[in-house]
């Protein structure tokens, strides 16, 4: 049996600062777009509302980190642009940060060249870029530090450090009231280590039950104060199994995500066919009981934490967007583990190690799809931007609009009736859409005249849509692109219908 490796967290090794630096530079390359500003649709909501409404509404919703946020925003650098750039900062420390500490775990069992890219692909994996389209992002980066740092500290109770079991606790618990989805990527992570921290099967279910009492008392504050003080009305009365039904409705995203996990994994399989493991008749035993047993159990726990807390909110809350979905994502790093773990339990050989076929066949297929991921997030990212362009440049002809008719009759348009025509379009032309991401501004009732102050620099007021109007003007209409006839004015008031 091979030597326990002790946990060294020392930063002032040269291979610790390397590795970092590496991380933080790949991270900054991800997010190399969002160095110029760009709106998501809540964001012209917080522009027109204010920093401390907005950390109102995060306060009821329990995200009382990101609240704390706002409110001293609000005091200090009340400027968007402000709240922005430091949140993207925030977002290149605590990304880099919690990809270091994962693959700080990592390395009990697989090398550096492949820890480090495992790492990073579990965590940034293809649904964490929606986290990027938000202006919350510092703050989505470090609740999902908090919650490798709370796995982190798990893993030491599981070696009998108990006085580690609080801290655990505690990093769960700011992961939770900062972003309530991201304690789950700490549950689908642990079940693999809690497997592979284990000896016997007595002590992986010791580990299991550990993790999910982490999990629990990590997560059950954030939901009483939704339930009792934050008087969210996302927290639906009692459980309703009915919410469930809305996963079919859904049905697509999400086996999208499930068929990407498998090829992956099948992937990863395959390269364990060339190890020299195979030469000795050991890989097909892993494949069947030895390998079958730990992917049944960390999959069965992704869609766990996934889909169960929905029985909890209330029926309008049941939808899943990407960033709901993360936990899921973070499958895609834990499966190829148990691929390349130790076959003998209490063994801690690298079965990446350098040296063997099995790391350079890894390493290169983690750096293909690191590469196909960058891609992928290069593609969203500068669609967003092109998002942006494509509702400003709509708001400014709307806006020219406007300013003839207020230069021909003398009235000013003070206020704003948005309508919908037949079938509302969703997406901007030529935009790589991702969920509810990268929709346009128009297309949502928070920001559609909210949007138009900000790019426009006035201070339209949206009242009701007039049902006259409408019949007279917009009903049975169905656009595919802007026209003139979307706009009725009549006085002081534009109606406007969204194509």
């Amino acid at each position: 049996m091979g030597r326990r490796k002790r946990w060294n967290l020392n930063f002032f090794k040269m291979t610790d600062r390397v590795w970092f630096a590496l991380s933080f530079l790949a991270v900054f390359l991800f997010c190399f777009p969002f160095l110029k500003m760009e709106y998501a649709t809540d964001t012209y909501t917080i522009e027109q509302v204010g920093m401390e409404a907005f950390g109102d509404s995060m306060f009821q919703n329990g995200r009382l980190v990101s609240a704390a946020a706002f409110y001293l925003f609000d005091t200090l650098w009340p400027q968007i642009g402000g709240f922005y750039y430091v949140s993207l900062l925030l977002a290149l420390v605590f990304a880099p940060l919690a990809i270091f500490f994962l693959a700080k775990l990592l390395l009990r069992w697989v090398s550096a060249p492949v820890a480090y890219p495992l790492a990073f692909f579990t965590l940034l994996n293809p649904l964490a870029v929606e986290y990027f389209l938000f202006i919350e992002k510092g703050y989505f980066m470090l609740a999902l530090c908090m919650s490798v740092l709370a796995l982190w500290c798990l893993v030491r109770v599981w070696e009998g450090k108990w006085q580690w079991l609080a801290l655990s606790c505690l990093c769960l618990a700011v992961a939770a009231f900062t972003y309530q989805t991201l304690p789950g990527a700490f549950a689908v992570l642990a079940v693999p280590f809690a497997l592979l921290c284990a000896k016997s099967v007595k002590q992986a279910a010791r580990n299991l039950w550990l993790a999910v009492a982490v999990y629990g008392v990590g997560a059950l504050p954030n939901f009483l104060f939704l339930k009792w003080i934050g008087g969210s009305q996302r927290v639906g009365e009692g459980i309703r199994f009915s919410n469930l039904q809305g996963v079919f409705a859904f049905a697509g995203p999400i086996a999208s995500v499930l068929l990407y996990l498998l090829g992956f994994f099948l992937l990863f399989l395959l390269c364990g066919l060339f190890t020299d493991r195979l030469k000795r008749g050991c890989f097909w035993s892993r494949v069947s009981l030895g390998l079958f047993v730990p992917v049944a159990l960390t999959v069965l726990g992704g869609l766990v934490v996934t889909f169960v807390p929905f029985l909890f909110v209330a029926p309008s809350q049941v939808w899943f967007p990407c960033r709901v979905l993360y936990p899921l994502g973070t499958l895609l790093g834990t499966l190829p583990l148990l691929v390349l773990r130790p076959a003998t339990p209490g063994d801690t050989e690298p079965v990446a190690s350098p040296k063997k076929r099995t790391a350079r066949l890894t390493c290169g297929v983690l750096t293909g799809v690191l590469l196909l991921n960058f891609v992928f997030f290069q593609a969203v990212a500068w669609s967003r931007l092109r998002n942006n362009a494509l509702d400003e440049e709509l708001c400014e002809r709307i806006g020219t609009l406007i300013e003839a008719y207020e230069a021909q009759t003398g009235e000013e348009i003070l206020t704003v009736c948005i309508y919908h025509d037949a079938a509302i379009t969703k997406h901007n032309p030529g935009v790589l859409y991702l969920g509810d991401s990268n929709v346009r501004a128009f297309s949502k009732d928070w920001s559609d005249v909210d949007h138009m102050n900000v790019i426009l620099g006035r201070a339209f007021v949206e009242s009701p849509p007039d049902g006259q109007v409408y019949a007279a003007h917009f009903a049975n209409r169905n656009w595919d692109c802007f026209d003139e006839e979307q706009l009725v004015f009549d006085g002081q008031t534009l109606h406007l219908c969204v194509y």
